[in-house]
């Protein structure tokens, strides 16, 4: 794995935390990049162009992760908390790899967003099918 850590990278590792009483809180995504200006046309601004992707898909996932915990008895509610923390670990590290084949490139932090984007899209189609699952009782 690279020790190169791609702009894009610094997402804050959500955890499961309780309060005084026993009250789950829900993982939050939050990026800690300095949002880069989108531009198609050079390596920076197509990282520029992920990130604002990523932010409103990470937007998206907290809404959604909301919904749906809010529709979970208190069990079902700490497995959902425990599947979310190792949703974000899987997506550091599958991003962490897929970038690895242009370590120390221009491209690494490009594929590292690019990844990012594709994973937190497909867990916003998983998070509305799991949302209209429960809510339709089936």
């Amino acid at each position: 794995m690279s020790s190169y850590a791609p702009s894009a990278s610094g997402a804050s590792a959500p955890t499961i935390m309780r309060t005084a009483s026993s009250t789950l809180v829900l993982p939050v995504l939050k990026e800690n990049f300095t949002l880069l200006s989108c531009n198609k046309n050079t390596t920076i601004g197509m990282e520029g162009c992920a990130e604002h992707r990523i932010i409103a898909l990470d937007t998206r996932i907290n809404t959604l992760r909301r919904d749906v915990f809010h529709i979970l008895n208190h069990q079902a509610g700490r497995d959902f908390i425990v599947a979310e923390d190792d949703w974000f670990t899987y997506r550091q590290a599958m991003c962490t790899s897929e970038s690895d084949v242009n370590a120390g490139g221009s491209l690494e932090p490009v594929d590292f967003a690019q990844c990012l984007v594709r994973l937190d899209a497909q867990h916003v189609s998983e998070l509305t099918t799991m949302k209209s699952s429960y809510e339709s009782g089936g």
